[in-house]
């Protein structure tokens, strides 16, 4: 299957630090959502994928012709989860305001924020806690396999593709046994975050505030207010969040502020001064930094 897309780099979105369950294959990126695998590779203006779901206990491919409404589905899946469903010309005028942030849009144009699912991406930022985007997808492809379901096996390869478990299946696991799977010790908030938390609360962060939303995450082990926020930009709409780690803290410093700025103060500056899309500033400036365009 393919559609045509505009205004989309598959490759700045998927590397710009802002999600894990991804990982480079054949000529694109191949990962798990939910419970359908799928590998996207991007020519020109068009994403072609191939999906595979389980289905009657067998790994089968999706198409149009074996499983149209699967398709039909998994298509509309994709275009929220790369946010090819919001105004993106609209959300581009709003944040370019000035010098800098024009730069980073003409170099990272087709960049978007990803709507991940809600679980997986909670428990993905507790395992980011202090560590590298590639320890973090690392963990979280132990976690994958180790509790997860099997979804598509390349032969060819020798690679396997595990679905993320279940948030029943993980809380039950102990905070010794995450331990095996390399994760540190962001076992324990994990362990303990599952614990506090069921799986209907975090559907419901969707119909709550900002503040609200983030107050209830913050309350978990391990959760701070740039994991909290990068949970609610990257997963619950959040668009004008700033989430503040140490490049945004730096690049925000030298831009904008001074060198004295605190993080509150940092935060309070993004939120205010990017029309309402802090979010999508902070990702084009984190990506255009990062890569020591300054």
């Amino acid at each position: 299957m393919k559609i045509q897309v505009t205004d989309f780099d598959l490759r700045h979105t998927i590397e710009s630090g802002q999600c894990f369950e991804w990982e480079r294959y054949k000529k694109g990126y191949a990962g798990v959502i939910e419970e359908t695998f799928l590998y996207i590779f991007q020519e020109n203006d068009f994403l072609h994928i191939q999906a595979q779901e389980i289905i009657d206990n067998i790994s089968s491919p999706i198409t149009i012709e074996n499983y149209p409404e699967r398709e039909k589905v998994i298509l509309n899946k994709l275009c929220h989860y790369f946010s090819l469903d919001v105004d993106y010309q609209m959300i581009l005028k709003k944040i370019t305001i000035d010098d800098h942030m024009k730069k980073a849009i003409a170099k990272y144009h087709g960049l978007r924020v990803i709507k991940q699912p809600h679980f997986p991406c909670l428990v993905s930022f507790l395992l980011s806690a202090t560590t590298t985007v590639r320890n973090t997808q690392a963990a979280r492809r132990n976690i994958s396999k180790a509790y997860g379901n099997l979804i598509y096996h390349d032969k060819e390869e020798n690679r396997s593709f595990y679905s993320f478990p279940s948030f029943t299946i993980l809380r039950d696991i102990s905070e010794q046994e995450l331990r095996l799977q390399k994760t540190g010790f962001r076992a324990k908030y994990i362990h303990e975050s599952l614990q506090n938390i069921s799986i209907d609360e975090i559907k419901e962060l969707e119909s709550k505030s900002y503040q609200n939303a983030k107050d209830r995450l913050m309350k978990l082990p391990g959760i701070g207010e740039k994991i909290a926020d990068c949970i609610l930009l990257y997963s619950y709409h959040f668009d004008n969040v700033y989430p503040t780690d140490t490049w945004v803290k730096k690049f925000t410093k030298s831009l904008y502020l001074t060198k004295s700025a605190t993080e509150n103060q940092i935060r309070e500056f993004g939120m205010h001064y990017f029309n309402g899309y802090a979010g999508w500033a902070q990702l084009f400036l984190y990506i255009y930094f990062r890569e020591g365009i300054s």
